[in-house]
């Protein structure tokens, strides 16, 4: 019930003990996943994102945010219903692991640039609203047009959308930040139909639903990897970016020291007393530069995933017509 739900998030938050909080997440993501095969409907509460992000934003190895966020097996949630439908489960899998999917870039957006829910929210809507409306249109261009060169298009702009998101700053606008998000979506409405179409236009008619299950559990399962690559590249090029960093602010560095020195005046002025000045100014100073790390991982992530998006290309042409 609710209450179970309740306690999980707060052991998956607060336990100390590591399998304690992935035993804990797993009975959530469990949870949320039967309903959501019982009840198709059902949305996530906003608990349950708040306390992935909170995994996410913590201080704990990579490793273990990759294992939090790995849904649980398909044997193991057919193990917890009577009467399994492997199609519609999966369907139910697919669905939870979008909506976890779709939360990393509003915690970026929340993290880097400090924007509200509802602004990360705004920046992505129209992205989502112009993939549904184009939907219609590239499943009928899917039938004209041969559907490797759709997906070539579709895969052209995920990497143009993630090699301009790899330049993205704390001062890049929603606006500008939006459109990328635009490029991609669109990308998308052009991948899926055709990518469907392609996958199943071989298929004898019998093993549609077969293959259909099959497309949606490897779909799935790449989401799962991407997922847990994502969150691993991240971690590891934070630490890196932070610690090249760190190890450049001596007290040699004559810039170093010019920049604590202006910080200090505001928290004069705003009241700090005399002899925490420094520490005061050497903490904030601090946040600003891991603050410039993440930014920095983030980077490299989008511009890893552009790589990705055009080396598949290639492999399109194999796909038969």
């Amino acid at each position: 019930g609710s209450e179970m739900c309740i306690r999980d998030r707060l052991i998956m938050i607060r336990a100390n003990d590591e399998f304690c909080r992935w035993d804990a997440g797993q009975k959530l993501l469990t949870t949320y996943i039967i309903q959501t095969l019982q009840q198709p409907a059902t949305t996530l509460p906003d608990s349950l994102y708040q306390a992935f992000s909170t995994i996410l934003t913590a201080d704990i190895s990579a490793a273990f945010k990759a294992e939090q966020l790995t849904l649980p097996s398909f044997s193991e949630l057919a193990d917890s219903i009577d009467e399994v439908d492997p199609i519609a489960l999966l369907d139910a899998i697919d669905s939870i692991k979008l909506a976890l999917v779709k939360q990393l870039a509003p915690l970026f957006l929340q993290q880097v640039q400090g924007l509200s829910a509802t602004d990360s929210g705004l920046i992505l809507l129209p992205g989502g609203l112009i993939m549904a409306l184009l939907f219609p249109f590239t499943g009928k261009l899917a039938d004209k047009i041969a559907p490797k060169m759709l997906i070539i298009f579709g895969l052209l702009l995920l990497a143009l959308s993630s090699y301009l998101s790899a330049g993205v700053t704390a001062l890049t606008s929603m606006a500008t930040f939006s459109l990328w998000v635009i490029y991609s979506r669109v990308g998308l409405a052009f991948i899926f139909p055709s990518l469907n179409l392609s996958s199943l236009s071989t298929v004898p008619k019998h093993q549609i639903a077969q293959a259909s299950g099959m497309l949606n559990f490897i779909r799935q399962m790449g989401g799962v990897f991407g997922v847990n690559l994502s969150i691993v590249f991240i971690e590891q090029a934070g630490s890196t970016h932070a610690q090249a960093i760190m190890n450049s602010q001596t007290y040699a560095n004559s810039e170093t020291w010019r920049t604590i020195t202006e910080l200090a005046i505001p928290l004069q002025q705003m009241g700090v007393d005399e002899q925490q000045l420094i520490p005061a100014s050497l903490w904030y100073w601090g946040k600003e530069l891991s603050q410039q790390a993440l930014n920095m991982s983030f980077q490299d992530v989008f511009l890893a995933s552009a790589v990705v998006y055009f080396l598949s290309i290639f492999s399109c042409f194999f796909l038969k017509k």
